[in-house]
Formats: C-alpha cells, structure tokens, sequence
C-alpha cells in the first residue's frame, strides 16, 4: 500500500504540470490565438489519462484506508473529530472527486465546442481552484506542524 501511496503523491506533480500547461496554452489562445489546437489537445488528453490513473489509485487507497479502519473499529466520528485524519480522510477524497468531474465536464464542452467560450474556462478555473483548495501542502512541500 505504501507504493500506491507514493505513486499518488508523485502523479500529482505530474498532473499539476499538466495544469500549469494547460493554463498557459489557454491564456496564450485567450491573448494571442497563435497557440495550436493540436497542441492543447495533447496537453488535455495527457491530463485526463493521469488523471484517472490518480483517482482510480486514490479509490484504491480510500478503500483499504476504511477497510483499516473498519478492522480497528475506529469511528467516523473519531475521524471527524481529528483536524488532520478529517482532511486527509473526507475533505481530500470528496474535493479531488468533485474536482476532477468539475475537469471532464470542462473537457467534454471543449471537444465540442472547438473552441474556448466563457463557460469552458470557467469549468477550467473551477475544477482547478477547487483540486488545489484540498491539496495537501503539507505533504507536498515537507511541513511538519
């Protein structure tokens, strides 16, 4: 399990590249229009594909983490109780979730529409916005409180 842990932590760098990525070609197609549709396609299907790698391996996790719990019979309202057990066990999973349907409705109205309209960058900004408000930075960059 603490492979598919380190596996998840690592494909996340990975998708927040894509992000970085995605919103540079979108402004430079916002501001400029000189950016290849081809090119944000590329960068779009890269993301979804890891994206689903990252949700499928979180799944997994979310679900050997409450079979533990179910084993050592410790309670939902013990987690909830716990600032850092509710973030990492409740908050975490239901925004990355939410987030990530937010980022395929954002992909469907894309390949529809060819085009980037004002309702396709706001799905964008909202499904970003709404996966980092849960990262957890402190794992991420290594803070201990």
């Amino acid at each position: 399990m603490k492979n598919f842990l380190i596996f998840h932590y690592y494909i996340a760098f990975l998708i927040i590249f894509f992000f970085i990525m995605e919103i540079i070609c979108i402004l430079c197609n916002i501001f400029y229009k000189k950016i290849n549709k081809n090119l944000i396609k590329i960068i779009l299907n890269g993301t979804v594909i890891f994206l689903f790698f990252q949700f499928f391996i979180g799944l997994f996790l979310i679900i050997m983490n409450y079979y533990f719990f179910y084993k050592n019979e410790i309670g939902i309202i013990k987690i909830l109780k716990q600032k850092k057990m509710r973030l990492k066990f409740i908050e975490h999973p239901i925004m990355m979730i939410i987030g990530c349907s937010i980022f395929i409705f954002f992909y469907k109205e894309f390949y529809k529409k060819e085009k980037i309209t004002n309702t396709v960058l706001f799905l964008f900004f909202l499904s970003i916005l709404t996966i980092i408000s849960r990262l957890p930075f402190n794992i991420i960059f290594n803070i201990d409180h």
